[in-house]
């Protein structure tokens, strides 16, 4: 994982990432001005080289494989998905018009930062729900919901691994995932 991660940054930001553990870092910050931060559960690693303007673009090109264009509509959400399940978070001037009385975000100009949050396979860490989502060989509607950063979505995929593997259950289900943000 901290290969793929790594092949995202310029060189001079590959240095400072050199050392990190990646398997227990949770999400790294990149603003413009700004040293390099990852984020673990108890500590902060903050580098010692400051972002440029040029090197954030570096890394928004690696990231979208230089077709930020093409993730238009998912960053107007704010966000975008990268290989692994990472998400990719933007800062910048959002510009906004209206709809039906509400504001829609148009698109992103003057990126000034971004927020990798790292995505962690937790094989198991579902097994305990199993038995409050089956009932008699049927899955029960069911919904997850917390305070961003708690598991939600690692608990997801653990279920859907569980259930579509049919481990510990009597049959396997086939699933279909529409993950709209």
């Amino acid at each position: 994982m901290k290969e793929n991660l790594l092949s995202y940054f310029p060189q001079n930001l590959k240095e400072e990432l050199r050392d990190c553990d990646f398997s227990k870092a949770e999400e790294i910050r990149v603003r413009v001005g700004q040293p390099l931060e990852v984020l673990f559960a108890d500590f902060r690693f903050t580098g010692t080289v400051l972002c440029e303007k040029n090197k954030l673009l570096e890394i928004c090109n690696y990231l979208s494989g230089y077709s930020l264009y093409a993730l238009e509509e998912e960053i107007k959400n704010g966000f975008f998905t990268i290989p692994g399940g990472h998400r990719v978070g933007l800062c910048g001037h959002v510009s906004f018009h209206e709809n039906l009385g509400k504001n829609e975000a148009d698109f992103l100009t003057n990126i000034s930062g971004l927020n990798i949050r790292i995505a962690h396979e937790r094989k198991g860490c579902a097994k305990g729900l199993i038995p409050y989502i089956c009932k008699e060989k049927a899955v029960c509607n069911t919904l997850f919901f917390s305070l961003p950063g708690i598991g939600k979505t690692t608990y997801l995929r653990d279920v859907i691994r569980i259930l579509s593997k049919g481990e510990g259950l009597l049959t396997s289900y086939k699933i279909g995932v529409v993950d709209e943000r």
